[in-house]
C-alpha cells in the first residue's frame, strides 16, 4: 500500500489529495450503510496519523450531510491541523481526550460512546508497529467496556490494534461490525484468528491504481474466478466431461464418499466412479445411484490388505481423468497399504486430490512427497497440515502464507489449506487466498465435499491450480446460498450438493437463485 501510494503521488497526487478521496469514498459508503440522519450520534474516534485524517474528513463531509456527528481525539494531533480546523469551521464538536487524563473527561468518553449509535475507529489504521500502552490504552478500554450490540463500529482500514501485515492484535482492540479496507484488502484482514475483530470486509475503491508487478498473492473475486469455469458444448456427451475415479469410505464413513461422489457429478463430471469396500456397497448406491462401483473387499468395515485391491484399481485407471483418494477411507493396514501402492507407485499419472485420510497415511510415511512425484492438490485442514509438516497448529494459523508457499514449494505439490479464508499454494510460489468465510462450512462433510468438486473440475480438463481456486471459490460460493435460509448454523454437508450447479451458474452470468 505504500509503494502504491508513492507511485500515486509520483503522478501528481499530494497526501492531502489522497486524504481528501479517502474520506469523501469513506462518507459516500457510511451513509450508504446508515442512511438515516436522525441517529443519536455517530462518534469518530480520531489518531494522530494519516487514518485519523481519513476519519476527520469523512465526519466533516457526513456533517455537511446532516448527520450528528461528534470528534474524540484519543491521541493529540497539531493545533494547526487543517483537517481539525474545517471540522470545528463546521461546528463539529471536538472532545480532545488525549490530554492528561481526568475524571471528567474520562466520564464525557463513557457517556459519549454509550449514547452513539454508530463507531467509526479512525485510531490507528495500517501503521501499527507495536501493542498498545499507556493512556491510549486506558482510553480504548474504556471505549470497548462501553460498546454494546447495539453499536455499530466501522473501522477504517483495519480496526485499530490488528496487525495489518500478520492479523495478530493487542489488547485494547476495538472491534468491528464492519471493517472497510481503503483500495485493497490487506493479509491482516483474512487472518482466521482476527475475523471476529474485522467482521465483514468492504473493500473501497479509492482512485489508487496498483502497478505493483512483483505481488504473489492473489485475492478471489468473481472476476478472476469466472473464466476458469470449464466449457459446456451443445453437441457433449458424459465422455466429453470425463470420468473421475474416488477411493475411499469405510462402514464408519460411508457418507464421506457418497458426498464426495455427489459433488463430482455436481461439479458436472460425466461419470463417477467410487472404489469402495464391499461391506457399504449398497449404503453409498442407494445415496449415488448415478455412481458406478468398483468393489474392493473389507475387513472390519474398512479396505482389508488383500493383495487383488490395488490390481483392481490399476486394471481400470487408464479409463479415468483424475483420480481421488482418502475420504472416509480409515487409516488401517488396509488403508495404509493401498495409498502408498498406487500413490507411490511409477505407474501413477493421472492428476490426483489426497484429502482426510489419505494425508494421515501420508503423515506416516517417511519424506511421502519424494516417493508420491506427481504433481497433485493435497486439501489439508491446519491439523492435518499439522501432522504433515510436524508444526504446531497455533504457528500454522499465525504464519499461514508463509507456512503454505514454503511447503507447496517443497512438496511440489497444490496445497488447499482449508478454514475460514481458505488459502491455495502452488509449486511456483504463488498463492491464492478466498476472502469468502461461511461459519455454516464449520461442520462435518464438507471437505469431502469440497474434494468431490475439486475431482469434477479436473474430470473437465481444467489444470490442478484451476481446480483448485474455482473449487474453494464455488464451495463457499455454495455455503453463501444458504445464509438467507439458515443464517449460520444448522445447514448439512448435502445440502451444499443442490447449490453448487446454482452458484456455478450464477458465476456464469445467468444468476437463476
Amino acid at each position: 500500500m505504500r509503494k502504491i501510494e508513492n507511485d500515486a503521488m509520483c503522478k501528481g497526487k499530494s497526501q492531502s489529495d489522497l486524504i481528501e478521496d479517502a474520506g469523501i469514498a469513506l462518507s459516500q459508503l457510511i451513509t450508504k450503510c446508515r442512511p438515516d440522519k436522525t441517529l443519536n450520534m455517530i462518534l469518530f474516534l480520531i489518531g494522530s496519523g494519516n487514518n485519523g485524517s481519513d476519519g476527520l474528513v469523512c465526519a466533516y463531509f457526513m456533517k455537511k450531510q446532516g448527520y450528528n456527528v461528534c470528534i474524540g481525539l484519543l491521541k493529540s494531533r497539531n493545533a494547526s491541523d487543517v483537517f481539525i480546523l474545517r471540522c470545528i469551521e463546521l461546528e463539529i464538536q471536538v472532545i480532545d481526550f488525549s490530554k492528561p487524563l481526568s475524571c471528567v473527561l474520562l466520564s464525557d468518553l463513557i457517556s459519549i460512546t454509550a449514547k452513539s449509535t454508530v463507531i467509526v475507529d479512525a485510531v490507528l489504521g495500517i501503521g501499527l508497529s507495536r501493542s498498545i500502552t499507556g493512556d491510549l490504552l486506558h482510553l480504548m478500554n474504556i471505549v470497548n467496556a462501553n460498546i454494546t450490540s447495539n453499536h455499530e463500529v466501522f473501522a477504517i482500514d483495519i480496526p485499530s490494534g490488528v496487525d495489518s501485515d500478520s492479523g495478530e492484535f493487542c489488547e485494547g482492540t476495538i472491534k468491528a461490525t464492519t471493517t472497510i479496507a481503503l483500495g485493497y484488502p490487506k493479509f491482516g484482514h483474512c487472518n482466521p484468528k482476527s475475523k471476529h475483530i474485522v467482521g465483514n470486509l468492504e473493500i473501497l475503491d479509492i482512485g489508487l491504481q496498483n502497478d505493483v508487478k512483483d505481488l504473489s498473492v492473489n485475492y478471489m473475486c468473481e472476476e478472476n474466478v469466472k473464466d476458469l469455469l470449464p466449457l459446456r458444448p451443445l453437441d457433449s456427451n458424459k465422455g466429453t466431461f470425463g470420468r473421475s475415479l474416488l477411493l475411499g469410505g469405510s462402514a464408519t464413513f460411508a457418507g464421506a464418499i457418497a458426498l464426495a461422489a455427489s459433488a463430482c457429478y455436481r461439479a458436472g463430471a460425466g461419470l463417477v466412479t467410487v472404489a469402495i469396500p464391499d461391506i457399504i456397497t449398497n449404503r453409498v448406491t442407494s445415496i449415488v445411484p448415478e455412481a458406478t462401483v468398483l468393489t474392493l473387499n473389507s475387513d472390519n468395515g474398512e479396505i482389508s490388505t488383500h493383495k487383488e485391491n490395488s490390481k483392481y484399481i490399476y486394471d481400470s485407471i487408464n479409463l479415468f481423468k483424475n483420480f481421488s483418494i482418502g475420504c472416509g477411507l480409515g487409516t488401517n493396514r488396509g488403508a495404509y497399504k493401498i495409498v502408498r501402492e498406487l500413490l507411490f507407485s511409477k505407474s501413477m499419472y493421472i492428476p490426483c486430490v489426497i484429502d482426510a485420510d489419505g494425508l494421515n497415511v501420508f503423515a506416516k510415511s517417511y519424506k511421502w512427497w519424494e516417493q508420491f512425484a506427481v504433481n497433485a492438490i493435497i486439501t489439508p485442514h491446519p491439523k492435518e497440515m499439522s501432522r504433515l509438516t510436524g508444526l504446531t497448529i497455533e504457528h500454522i494459523q499465525s504464519n499461514r502464507i508463509e507456512v503454505i508457499k514454503e511447503y507447496s514449494i517443497k512438496w511440489h505439490k497444490t496445497i488447499v489449506l482449508k478454514g475460514a479464508n481458505t488459502l491455495i499454494a502452488c509449486p511456483n510460489g504463488e498463492i491464492w487466498l478466498n476472502p469468502i468465510s461461511n461459519p455454516l462450512l464449520a461442520s462435518a462433510g464438507t471437505g469431502d465435499v469440497l474434494t468431490g468438486l475439486i475431482s469434477g473440475l479436473l474430470s473437465q480438463g481444467l489444470t490442478l491450480k484451476d481446480a483448485a481456486i474455482l473449487g474453494v471459490y464455488i464451495h463457499t460460493s455454495a455455503a453463501g446460498l444458504q445464509i438467507s435460509r439458515f443464517g449460520t448454523s444448522g445447514m448439512l454437508a448435502s445440502d451444499l450438493l443442490m447449490n453448487i450447479p446454482i452458484a456455478m451458474n450464477n458465476l456464469r452470468g445467468n444468476n437463476t437463485g
